[in-house]
């Protein structure tokens, strides 16, 4: 199943950093997720039996990869450029969703 072909990826934004997480499987870990007091926990983002440790690793470094300031907040141009990159043509789609706002990984 193509990326294409999944239809959330156009009604929630946030569902894009899980689809772009896929392509991220074993690569090495960002530095904003490792060490220091604001160390990431993936932890508190786990439900047993459904979201596993690996998985919430991955989307963080997904979304990482998209937060191109590394401000920690994903704006509708950081989201265009990863709908690009993967080829999903969102075009006025990710303003009209976002409009001014941003995405942190918690949402």
């Amino acid at each position: 199943r193509g990326l294409e072909s999944d239809s959330n990826l156009f009604r929630e934004p946030s569902a894009l950093c899980c689809a772009l997480s896929a392509t991220m499987y074993g690569q090495q870990g960002d530095p904003r997720m490792m060490g220091g007091a604001s160390a990431f926990d993936p932890a508190r983002y786990c439900i047993p039996g459904e979201i596993t440790v690996h998985e919430v690793m991955d989307m963080k470094r997904a979304f990482d990869m998209i937060d191109e300031d590394g401000s920690g907040l994903i704006d509708a141009e950081e989201l265009q450029g990863a709908a690009v990159a993967l080829g999903i043509p969102m075009e006025e789609n990710i303003t009209v969703l976002l409009g001014n706002d941003k995405i942190g990984f918690e949402e």
